[in-house]
This record gives C-alpha cells, sequence and structure tokens, in this order.
C-alpha cells in the first residue's frame, strides 16, 4: 500500500511530512503504515490519505490494484 501512497507523493511533489500536515496527523501514523506497522489502515485514515493528496478514493483504489497487478500480488 505505501507503494501506492508514495506515487502519489511523487507526482504530488510532496513528502510525508507535508502530507502528515495536510491530513491533520502526526508524521509518525504514516511511518507506521510504511513501515507495515499498520496493515489494514481504518476507513478514517484511508480518508484522510486521499483527501491530503487530493485524490479520491476510486483513483487509489485503481492505482493500488495497478501497482499489485504489476507486482504480481
Amino acid at each position: 500500500m505505501w507503494n501506492t501512497i508514495d506515487k502519489f507523493l511523487k507526482r504530488k511533489k510532496m513528502n510525508q511530512e507535508q502530507l502528515a500536515n495536510l491530513m491533520g496527523v502526526r508524521s509518525s501514523s504514516l511511518s507506521d503504515l510504511k513501515h507495515g506497522r499498520i496493515i489494514n489502515p481504518s476507513f478514517e485514515l484511508m480518508c484522510k490519505i486521499v483527501d491530503g493528496l487530493g485524490i479520491t478514493l476510486d483513483e487509489f483504489r485503481n492505482e493500488l490494484e495497478q501497482t499489485k497487478t504489476k507486482s504480481g500480488e
């Protein structure tokens, strides 16, 4: 999942700290996701992520599915 978030961060020319600020959370929340300490994020957290990235849940889901298909997951 982090790979998909990272793709959007790069597209938006943002870093993890900037996203956390837009989400209104500490960057450690994103760090937990990045390092696999959060495996299944809550709906609320996902909404904050996509809102911070300025995308929809559908856009995120579509990108996530494409990433999984490319990596063979």
